[in-house]
């Protein structure tokens, strides 16, 4: 991947829509590498569980491996993904929450730059 700058990819409240774009990884770079490399966290501001759905999607929506699965934040807690995900050129971070208004989701990392 071609050195870029640090972001933030996206910082918001999930809804319950558990197909909604939330970072969408531009054209691919030449070499063929990541075009995105990201960490993130998931918070539940609220006094129960909620669940979180994650997932890396091709350009089409179509799933392509999930990151979590109705995967439950307890409450008034914070998860902490910090192994690097990548995004390929097109591919996409869709997900959302099980309980709407629950829970906020940081994405940062490094988009590659343009070359």
């Amino acid at each position: 991947m071609a050195i870029g700058r640090r972001k933030r990819f996206y910082s918001g409240t999930l809804s319950t829509t558990l197909t909604t774009a939330l970072v969408t990884a531009g054209s691919a770079p030449s070499d063929g590498s990541a075009k995105a490399s990201f960490h993130f966290t998931v918070a539940n501001k609220t006094g129960s569980a909620a669940n979180v759905t994650l997932a890396v999607a091709d350009s089409g929506g179509s799933v392509l491996a999930y990151l979590l699965n109705t995967f439950p934040i307890p409450a008034n807690d914070t998860y902490v993904h910090s192994d690097t995900v990548d995004l390929m050129g097109g591919e996409k971070l869709i997900g959302g929450a099980g309980t709407g208004s629950a829970l906020d989701l940081n994405v940062t990392g490094v988009e590659a730059a343009d070359s």
